[in-house]
C-alpha cells in the first residue's frame, strides 16, 4: 500500500470520525442550554485540549510551518508569544462568564455585554464585530482545510472548500458546541500527537540542535538571528496582534460559558499553553526538515 493510499485512508477515517460525533450529540440536543453551552460539562483536560487545538487550528498547521520556512528562527521567537498571550482570556474573562452564564443565562459574547452594561448599541456594536470577525477566522479555516484536502484528495481547491464546508457544517449544526468541542478534543490530540512525533523524528535524523543551527547558518546565516529573515515592523506587528488577538479569539471565549465548575479554572489555564507549545513544535519540524532538502 503506498504512503499516498494511506494517507487517503487515515483522513477518511478522521473525516468519518468527527461525522459521527457530530451526529451522535444530535440526540443530546432538548434545549438550548445544551446546544449553546454544552449543559456547562466542560471539565479541565476537555476545556484545556479543545481550546488549545481551537487557538491554533488551520493557521498554525497550514500557514505557520511555511513561515518558519521562509523566516527560520524570527518566526518561531515571534510565535512564542502566542501559548502565553493565551492565559490573557483566561485570567480576564473565565470567571466572569461562567457567573454570568449561571446568573443571567448569558449564551454569547454580546450576551455578556448586554448583561453587564444594559445597553443595546454597544450589544449591537459587539454583535456586529463578532459577526466580521467570525466571518474572517471562518473563511481564513476553510481557506486552510481547502489547500489540506486539495493536497490529500487531488480534488480542485474549490471542490475542496465546498467538501470542507459540508462536513465541518454536519457536526457543527447537529451536535451542538458539545459536538464542536469533542471533535476538538479528537483534533488537539492528534495534533500534539502528530506534532511531538515530526519534531523528535526530524531531530534525531538530523542529528540534534548543534548539526541543524551549523546546517542552517550554512544556508542562510540570518535564518538563525533573533528576528531571522523578518522585518523588525512585521516581527513587533507580529507579536502585538497575536497577543491582542488571544485576548478576543473568537473560538476561545465561547469555551468558558461551558466549564462545568470553578475548580476547573485552576488546571485548565495551565493546560492551554503547554499544549499549544506542543503543537508549535510542527514549526520547529519545518525547520529541521529545510536542512535535510538542501
Amino acid at each position: 500500500m503506498s504512503k499516498q493510499m494511506v494517507i487517503v485512508i487515515l483522513s477518511v477515517l478522521y473525516i468519518g470520525i468527527s461525522l459521527i460525533v457530530g451526529m451522535w450529540f444530535t440526540r443530546r440536543q432538548k434545549n438550548m442550554g445544551e446546544y449553546f453551552l454544552a449543559s456547562k460539562s466542560a471539565g479541565p483536560l476537555v476545556l484545556g485540549i479543545a481550546t488549545a487545538a481551537g487557538l491554533m487550528s488551520g493557521w498554525s498547521f497550514i500557514g505557520s510551518p511555511g513561515m518558519a520556512y521562509q523566516y527560520g528562527f524570527g518566526y518561531l521567537t515571534a510565535f512564542a508569544f502566542i501559548p502565553f498571550s493565551s492565559l490573557i482570556p483566561w485570567f480576564l474573562f473565565s470567571r466572569k462568564f461562567r457567573i454570568l452564564a449561571d446568573s443571567h443565562n448569558c449564551m454569547t459574547v454580546p450576551d455578556v455585554i448586554s448583561a453587564r452594561f444594559n445597553s443595546r448599541t454597544l450589544t449591537l456594536l459587539c454583535s456586529i464585530g463578532t459577526l466580521f470577525g467570525l466571518i474572517a477566522y471562518t473563511c481564513a479555516q476553510f481557506m486552510a482545510l481547502g489547500y489540506l484536502l486539495s493536497v490529500i484528495f487531488g480534488l480542485s481547491f474549490q471542490v475542496s472548500v465546498l467538501v470542507g464546508v459540508a462536513i465541518i457544517g454536519v457536526y457543527t449544526v447537529s451536535g451542538g458546541q458539545r459536538g464542536v468541542l469533542w471533535t476538538n478534543v479528537i483534533q488537539g490530540t492528534l495534533m500534539v500527537l502528530a506534532s511531538a512525533g515530526v519534531f523528535f523524528f526530524a531531530w534525531i535524523y538530523i542529528g540534534g540542535p548543534g548539526a541543524a543551527y551549523s546546517g542552517m547558518k550554512s544556508i542562510d546565516p540570518q535564518l538563525v538571528t533573533f528576528i531571522g529573515k523578518c522585518p523588525v515592523g512585521w516581527w513587533i506587528s507580529y507579536i502585538i496582534v497575536s497577543i491582542l488577538g488571544a485576548t478576543a479569539y473568537m473560538s476561545f471565549l465561547p469555551r468558558f460559558f461551558m466549564i462545568r465548575d470553578m475548580k476547573s479554572l485552576r488546571s485548565a489555564p495551565v493546560l492551554t499553553p503547554i499544549l499549544t507549545i506542543i503543537m508549535g513544535m510542527l514549526g520547529w519540524s519545518v525547520l529541521i526538515a529545510y536542512l535535510t532538502l538542501q
